[in-house]
């Protein structure tokens, strides 16, 4: 993203017919006011607040997070207050789509928790396999550890 979060946020709310205002989206996310005319890409911990704030403005209702480990996410609900602009949204009837592999973090923040049972995750034999080829005979993979 190349504008600024208030161009990206008056683009949003341009494109969706909304009526709010820009300072009705930052308000309601707490977004720094220092920050408004800094380009989106960047944006570090707010970027969640942020994200969340243009996909509203844009009218979204499912908005989907990135897959990260645990550490991450904890430090970024934590250091971000994410958890209130979640509850803010749920409230609202959006949708968040929120990937861990820590039960704990999902039933602190969760109405539902939907567990993924994908047998191309559960049997890894094939990919211990195919490093194992690598590391046994293929020059590329030995020229890339070597480095």
């Amino acid at each position: 993203m190349d504008k600024s979060a208030r161009k990206e946020i008056a683009f949003a709310l341009k494109k969706s017919k909304s009526g709010f205002s820009v300072q009705d989206i930052v308000d309601k996310f707490h977004l720094t006011e220092e920050r408004l005319d800094v380009k989106v890409q960047y944006y570090s911990w707010e970027i969640w607040r942020l994200s969340a704030a243009i996909g509203y403005a844009l009218g979204k209702k499912i908005f989907c997070f990135p897959s990260l480990d645990t550490a991450r996410v904890i430090d970024i609900v934590r250091s971000t207050a994410f958890y209130i602009y979640v509850e803010k949204l749920r409230r609202e009837g959006c949708i968040l789509l929120l990937p861990s592999s820590n039960r704990e973090i999902l039933e602190s923040l969760a109405d539902e928790i939907i567990e993924l049972n994908n047998p191309r995750f559960r049997d890894l034999s094939r990919f211990h396999e195919i490093v194992s080829s690598y590391k046994e005979g293929n020059i590329w993979y030995q020229w890339a550890v070597d480095d």
